[in-house]
């Protein structure tokens, strides 16, 4: 090889290794274009916790790729056991289910705060998405078909795409405070419609969710409200009214005192798992009342994350339900 050739192919070769060199380090740059991961990137939220959300053990972003399932992204958050050929979860974190006679200890997922009705390998979940995994005892007569946990994506993205209008159930005591979480529900995206008839049940005609706020008093004086109370383990709520007074329950569905008279509650239910349109509670004693459930629906509404519901004592103090 003459000597020109041999200086042309050593000028090639380290060109090749430095155009090499440059395309590494522009593949860690969140700036070009195959760089789809990081903080620049489409993300969602994956939570993994127990005993209705009072432990958290893991709680992350994770990267929304296109097709992405809930298991996918479960996988990438947190080392995960499967069964029956990889379709159910059997342990998350070396937490493993616990089945018993009639009920036992299971992982349950909530996708922008329902419950699924699917397997997670078949929900397919998209950027923004909340992802929420809990384990916690359960039986034929304790059942949480929905959370407030994950608010306000029930209302702004809505389950399984399905995102319809929301309906403001207004008071006659309470309506300026419903018309304010209305309005910062229409600034995350919902769209809202008022309707003053608290006293009619919303049913099958209603095809997004309901929100339902309204004083004590007038919870105690309304059937429908009473009847969802009435069988809290079963809607999920934990809540009880005696007379006109809030009362905080275990996951047992018995009294669970805060050592605090309580102003606020903040619950939610639905008609069974995968539903689309979940009855939401807020229910205040008064003013004070009022201007906690502002706190949380409107101001600082972090402070519901990863609840399945939530009260507020006399001193501003929120307790997660169940106690």
């Amino acid at each position: 090889m003459s000597r020109t050739a041999k200086r042309t192919l050593v000028i090639l070769v380290t060109l090749v290794a430095v155009i090499g060199v440059v395309f590494i380090a522009l593949r860690g740059c969140t700036l070009m274009p195959w760089a789809k991961s990081g903080r620049g990137g489409a993300e969602l939220s994956v939570s993994i916790t127990r005993n209705f959300g009072k432990v958290i053990i893991k709680s992350r972003s994770v990267e929304a790729r296109s097709g992405d399932s809930v298991m996918d992204v479960l996988k990438r958050a947190a080392d995960v056991e499967t069964e029956y050929g990889g379709g159910f979860v059997s342990s998350i974190e070396g937490l493993r289910r616990s089945p018993g006679a009639g009920g036992g200890n299971d992982w349950f997922f909530y996708v922008n705060g329902v419950l699924a009705n699917v397997g997670a390998p078949e929900y397919e979940v998209e950027a923004d998405d909340h992802v929420w995994w809990d384990y916690h005892a359960w039986n034929e007569k304790n059942f949480i078909p929905t959370v407030v946990g994950a608010y306000p994506s029930p209302f702004a993205r809505g389950y399984s795409r399905n995102k319809s209008a929301t309906t403001m159930l207004l008071s006659d005591q309470l309506e300026s405070l419903a018309r304010e979480i209305g309005t910062f529900l229409e600034n995350q995206g919902a769209a809202v419609q008022y309707s003053g008839d608290l006293e009619e049940q919303p049913g099958a005609e209603a095809k997004g969710p309901v929100i339902a706020v309204c004083t004590t008093v007038e919870a105690a004086g309304n059937d429908w409200i009473r009847r969802l109370l009435d069988g809290s383990r079963r809607s999920g709520t934990f809540l009880a009214l005696d007379g006109e007074k809030l009362i905080s329950l275990d996951s047992e569905g018995k009294t669970s005192n805060t050592g605090e008279d309580l102003v606020a509650a903040v619950v939610a239910s639905s008609s069974g798992i995968g539903d689309p349109s979940p009855t939401w509670l807020v229910i205040c004693t008064g003013e004070a009342g009022a201007s906690q459930a502002a706190r949380l629906l409107v101001s600082q509404p972090e402070a519901l994350k990863l609840k399945i519901g939530v009260v507020v004592g006399s001193s501003g103090k929120t307790y997660p339900l169940p106690r």
